[in-house]
């Protein structure tokens, strides 16, 4: 498993102005995380309003000077990749080379209405995706592009401005089946491993976030990228249990959140769950880092500055 330098993010779940948002970019740079992540919702179910992610990011980059900028995740289905494509070019133009793309078919169907558009089965939504993630990396190109699919078709066409980083916009598509995880390991620099369920009638499940199914999960990733893999970063959504008893903190994480047919040692393994004193933490990360080659961590708002003592020794910053 490839040992990648360990990098952490910061989820903006929890602004509801231009004021909180920059106050928290600043203590996530200050506090040496990579990269501030934002939302794209348009309804408040199921995580609250929402800043519109586009000028949320342009307002991050003008604030910082280090921080990198990306979105968990940007539905595909709410802007054209022309358009797309225009806008994070200027984002990553404006903020240096700063900013990461992260992608999505769209889950939340009550979302839909509102805009007008067509709530489509799961996999034609899928391979929309496809279809934008392969015409954004052209346009990202800034060569002439002509495409031809069954959902985008461009001719001639070039795209301005053209992104500054050396190996342009790092590309984020994350899944937990098997077709969005294909997808991400053909097509994107950095795939994040889900182990939580993203559909509204589908409760909390603990098995998705066991030891044996991550793994499934990366192996997937591994045989559908190839040669390429080692060239990926895997990229989890992460909890953090800071805790001076382990198997008790476990007990009540199984209680909480209504689990059954889970045992405490099932909790303690989990790759994405992180539970210890800060010194244990650490170690797991580590370990889990060359276990399972998950170098790149994104927590909520709420649960960063429980990792923020951690920051520094394990990136460097």
């Amino acid at each position: 498993m490839n040992t990648r330098p360990i990098r952490f993010g910061v989820m903006a779940d929890d602004v509801g102005t231009p004021d909180e948002l920059i106050a928290l970019a600043s203590w996530a740079e200050t506090s040496g995380f990579s990269t501030l992540l934002l939302r794209d919702h348009v309804i408040e179910h199921t995580f609250g309003h929402q800043l519109g992610p586009l000028v949320a990011m342009a307002l991050v980059a003008a604030s910082t000077t280090k921080l990198r900028i990306g979105t968990l995740a940007i539905c595909n289905d709410y802007r054209p990749p022309v358009q797309l494509a225009k806008e994070i070019a200027t984002l990553d133009v404006a903020s240096g080379g700063r900013v990461e793309l992260g992608l999505g078919a769209g889950f939340l169907e009550p979302e839909y209405h509102p805009l007008g558009i067509p709530f489509d089965a799961a996999g034609v939504r899928v391979s929309r995706l496809q279809e934008a993630v392969k015409l954004l990396k052209l346009l990202f190109s800034g060569e002439p592009v002509t495409f031809h699919g069954d959902y985008y078709n461009v001719d001639d066409f070039v795209s301005f401005p053209m992104p500054i980083q050396d190996h342009g916009i790092p590309i984020l598509v994350a899944g937990s089946g098997d077709r969005m995880l294909r997808l991400a390991a053909r097509e994107a620099d950095i795939v994040g491993i889900q182990t939580a369920s993203s559909r509204l009638d589908v409760p909390d499940d603990p098995s998705h976030r066991l030891a044996d199914v991550v793994q499934q999960r990366i192996d997937i990733v591994r045989q559908a990228a190839g040669e390429r893999f080692p060239q990926i970063e895997l990229n989890a959504v992460v909890l953090v249990e800071v805790t001076d008893d382990r198997e008790a903190a476990a007990r009540r994480i199984i209680e909480r959140r209504g689990w059954s047919g889970i045992e405490t040692a099932d909790i303690l393994a989990m790759p994405t769950y992180f539970i210890g004193t800060l010194q244990e933490i650490a170690v797991q990360i580590l370990e889990r880092r060359d276990r399972y080659g998950l170098s790149y961590l994104v927590t909520s708002q709420v649960q960063a500055p429980l990792l923020a003592p951690l920051v520094s020794d394990l990136t460097g910053k």
